[in-house]
């Protein structure tokens, strides 16, 4: 056939019209009508020749199908049949089948195996393979590389008083000996009468009523009371009740002379055969030498009708005076205006602010001061407590290092103790002043408890 050109296209492509313009040549035209009318299925397959057909790709296709480093083939479903999936995609586990265990069938010999194959024991048996020789049906039997291993499914009772298989038992085979059983029974029968004991003495019934207090139910006297830290000690004699009180626990207890008071439990002890509770009354509250009565307890945030403001469960002094120490020895610490504060044993939230100034009465290129809370007027026993505050100058003419100073940190004193806030300077003979004038000087102990 033409084009519009004149040219002819075969079926093997396009000859341009100049080449068929060549006319009267016979060996030519033999050439083109060959080219017309060649058939792609006569051309050789070969190296050189690249042309294929429709035929031969599918051959191709089908040799290569499922052959090593060929292509996967699918099946029905146009999925990956699971023979041709590599066993990252199965799991280190392939299922094989079930084994007979009596008769050895499929045969399995000891340390022969592919890795990861494994087999389902259909039939109980004794055959011995890699050393194990006790199969029950459900049992897996396992290649790990090297050995056969048993995956166990099948750990059962051996036997019931002397039956095996399906066992029924009656009376007879439990035997007539119950002491043990009585004995536990007993033992578990004490037990819920003692937590029915304790659930009446704690009056929990007042709790759900919704109060938030139990009622100790408890004979207390009275025993001491130191007014300086505000620490009373009451008395539950000669039992031990240290089971029931803990750290931290709120008392409502009354009293002749001024009635109901609240306190923190600082701390219990059970000695010499009593119970003594250590308590702190706050600020609102004193312990009176008298009669202790109608003592209850809670172990709630607000029980009903407790002071919840801090203030009123927090120990503070301050100072909104100048305090001045003069001509002071350089790094010795001083303790301007005996500025302290006394701790009751507790679990305590501790603080202090003050303006620290230190003078040194003269020109210098570097002064520094620090302060601290000690338990002492005279030394550092706290670096969590201490801060430190340095004024750099050129040619000597700092004179005055002047600052804010802040600390804070929780403290658990196993008794009261007395804090002092000292104070230093890097310069000999310096003045350092507690400026309590320009902004209030505080220490402030809040209890951890509230």
């Amino acid at each position: 056939m033409s084009d519009q050109t004149g040219g002819l296209r075969g079926s093997l492509g396009y000859v341009p019209s100049w080449v068929t313009s060549c006319g009267g040549n016979p060996a030519l035209n033999d050439i083109l009508d060959n080219i017309d009318n060649s058939d792609t299925d006569n051309l050789d397959e070969g190296v050189a020749n690249l042309y294929y057909t429709d035929g031969r790709a599918d051959a191709r296709i089908a040799a290569a199908r499922g052959a090593a480093n060929g292509i996967a083939p699918l099946d029905a479903s146009s999925k990956v049949p699971v023979a041709n999936l590599p066993d990252a995609v199965l799991g280190a586990l392939q299922y094989q089948g079930t084994w007979n265990a009596n008769t050895n069938t499929p045969a399995i010999v000891s340390g022969v195996g592919t890795d990861g194959h494994y087999y389902v024991v259909s039939v109980a048996g004794t055959t011995s393979i890699d050393g194990v020789a006790d199969w029950e049906i459900g049992d897996w039997i396992v290649f790990n590389g090297t050995v056969w291993e048993k995956i166990d499914n099948s750990d059962k009772v051996s036997s019931v008083n002397g039956q095996v298989g399906v066992v029924a038992l009656d009376a007879g085979d439990i035997g007539t000996d119950t002491s043990n059983f009585d004995k536990n029974l007993s033992a578990a029968d004490d037990t819920i009468q003692k937590a029915l004991e304790t659930l009446d003495e704690l009056n929990v019934s007042s709790v759900l009523a919704g109060d938030g207090w139990v009622s100790s139910g408890l004979s207390f006297s009275y025993i001491s009371y130191d007014s300086t830290h505000k620490l009373g000690v009451i008395r539950v004699t000669g039992s031990d009740v240290t089971g029931t009180f803990s750290v931290g626990m709120k008392l409502r207890l009354s009293q002749p002379t001024d009635g109901v008071k609240y306190a923190f439990i600082h701390k219990v002890e059970f000695t010499g055969g009593n119970t003594d509770f250590t308590i702190w009354l706050g600020t609102d509250y004193d312990l009176d030498s008298e009669a202790v009565n109608t003592v209850s307890y809670s172990g709630f945030r607000a029980p009903y009708l407790f002071p919840m403001q801090k203030d009123k469960w927090t120990v503070e002094v301050s100072d909104v005076s100048q305090q001045v120490v003069s001509s002071v020895a350089s790094f010795v610490w001083v303790n301007p205006g005996s500025t302290s504060i006394d701790i009751p044993l507790g679990l305590w939230d501790v603080e202090y602010f003050v303006i620290v100034e230190g003078d040194s009465n003269s020109s210098t290129n570097t002064l520094q001061v620090q302060a601290t809370l000690s338990t002492a007027n005279n030394s550092e026993s706290d670096v969590d407590f201490t801060s430190m505050l340095q004024e750099r100058g050129i040619g000597n003419v700092v004179e005055r290092a002047y600052g804010y100073f802040y600390r804070r940190k929780e403290l658990e004193l196993a008794a009261s103790d007395e804090y002092f806030l000292n104070s230093l300077c890097s310069y000999n003979n310096a003045d350092i002043k507690f400026d309590g004038n320009i902004s209030k000087t505080f220490i402030r102990a809040i209890s951890q408890y509230i």
